[in-house]
């Protein structure tokens, strides 16, 4: 079950609570999905189709066409929280995850083999620039803006590459590498707007704000946290605890208002997924 929730400005202000109840739209990344579809999160396009979005417009332009990034890869052992493709139309680029590495392709030359290539055949697409990591690839998201391309490994060790070094470089090197955290990552997210230089990084047992200027932590909140995102400005972080409630915290660790309880009728004890829109906040029990 989903359950979308209208915020107002002020975290104190009172929810309103819509539950949606019905078939979730499995759509796993599919190079046959029309161009748009294949460049959405597992959760937006579950979004998507509750609410019905009039203001996109997917078309397939070629009848069951494909195209190949790479060869199969075996997802066995990957964490069920993982992210392994991510897009920038600003910089008309998108990024794609392979075993112990990850390519950077065109989006024009993608739209131009969808547009001209033969129905019912698979082409490959090649890649403008593969860089490897040597382990296994299980986060990868644009960031800064979309100046950066963040990535964690199984070991949970952060690079920061340059995305215009990724286009243009031989072999590009990361700007910036952080450490093993003592734990995997269960969420990674790049701010939206406000403070474009940080990360939020869940782990099992923290809430941790990255700022991949500095090289530095700047907060750390103690605790397990289920779920957590960024407001829709990057102003506040919103995370859900063990006990069902939803709490709001600025950049600086410091409390933003009152917990609001776990709304009645929502299934399950905590929330799995935050999602925040606009004036809307959607959660995955």
């Amino acid at each position: 079950m989903f359950s979308s929730m209208s915020v107002a400005s002020a975290p104190t202000s009172s929810l309103q609570q819509r539950e949606v109840e019905g078939e979730e739209l499995d759509a796993p990344v599919r190079s046959s999905l029309p161009f748009l579809l294949c460049l959405l999160s597992p959760t937006l396009t579950r979004a998507l189709y509750l609410f019905r979005l009039q203001w996109l417009d997917l078309r397939k332009p070629s009848i069951d066409t494909h195209a190949r990034l790479h060869e199969p890869i075996n997802l066995e052992g990957l964490p069920s929280e993982c992210n392994l493709f991510d897009v920038s139309s600003k910089k008309g680029v998108f990024v794609a995850a392979g075993i112990d590495a990850f390519s950077i392709y065109s989006l024009e030359a993608l739209e131009t083999l969808f547009t001209t290539a033969p129905r019912s055949t698979t082409s490959p697409l090649l890649p403008i620039k593969t860089v490897s990591l040597g382990e296994r690839l299980v986060w990868i998201k644009f960031a800064k803006e979309d100046s950066v391309v963040i990535t964690s490994t199984s070991s949970s060790t952060i690079r920061i590459f340059s995305v215009e070094a990724l286009k243009s470089e031989q072999a590009p090197q990361p700007l910036q590498s952080f450490p093993s955290l003592p734990s995997a990552i269960i969420s990674l997210q790049p701010n939206p707007e406000a403070l474009p230089s940080l990360v939020l990084i869940l782990q099992a047992a923290s809430l941790s704000l990255l700022d991949v200027d500095s090289q530095t932590e700047t907060m750390r909140l103690e605790g397990r946290y289920t779920a957590a995102t960024w407001s829709p400005k990057g102003k506040q972080v919103v995370v859900g605890d063990e006990q069902g409630r939803l709490r709001f915290f600025g950049p600086d660790g410091s409390e933003k208002g009152v917990a609001l309880a776990r709304p009645s009728g929502l299934e399950g004890d905590y929330f799995g997924e935050l999602v925040s829109f606009p004036s809307l906040l959607l959660i995955r029990s």
